[in-house]
Order: C-alpha cells, then sequence, then structure tokens
C-alpha cells in the first residue's frame, strides 16, 4: 500500500474518532471549546484572551463569548494586565481545575 493511500486512511479514521468523541459527551459536559481554553490556561498559566485564541488557531471573536461565560460561571478569572492596564489576563480558577479534571475523568470512564 502507498504512503499517500496509508496517510488517507489513517486521516479518515482520525477525523470519524474525533466525530464520534464529541457526539458521545454527556448532558451538561462542558463544551469542547470550553475545554480547549481550561486546558490552555492550566498548561500555560495566566494568558491573555488574544493569546489563548492564537493557540487556538482562532480569531479572538469566536472565542468572546466562550470567555465570557467561563467568567460567569466562576471557572476562569479576568484580571487587568500589569504591563498594560488596557488589557486583560485570564486565569483558571479553582473551579475551573476541578471542572477540567471532572470533565477528563469522565472522558477516560
Amino acid at each position: 500500500m502507498a504512503t499517500d493511500d496509508i496517510a488517507r486512511i489513517l486521516l479518515q479514521g482520525t477525523l470519524r474518532l474525533g466525530s464520534r468523541l464529541r457526539h458521545e459527551r454527556p448532558a451538561g459536559a462542558l463544551a469542547s471549546n470550553k475545554v480547549s481554553v481550561l486546558s490552555y490556561l492550566r498548561r500555560h498559566g495566566p494568558s491573555s484572551p488574544s493569546a489563548v485564541a492564537a493557540a487556538e488557531h482562532l480569531q479572538l471573536q469566536a472565542l468572546t463569548r466562550t470567555f465570557a461565560e467561563l467568567e460567569e460561571d466562576e471557572l476562569v478569572a479576568r484580571a487587568r494586565s500589569e504591563s498594560d492596564r488596557r488589557a486583560s489576563i485570564l486565569a483558571i480558577t479553582e473551579a475551573g481545575s476541578r471542572a477540567l479534571a471532572e470533565d477528563l475523568d469522565q472522558r477516560a470512564a
């Protein structure tokens, strides 16, 4: 079998697996974009919204609602940047860390 054929088969399988995992999420589970934001903040620490968006290969506007919902649910905290008072910094909260851990435990079960 040619390398291109193997690559195509692997890509198709990966896409099907991703789709299946997204559809098998339990009701009330965190949305995948929220999991991505919380995971980024846990790995990298407090970050600007634009840094999070860039890491997720999204426009900042695409995550604005997600940031607001996470903040409203007290899963992230927003503070003014010390270096640029016009900018904000997002940080994962204890509740956000717990929610992320619970989500990952549900995925592993």
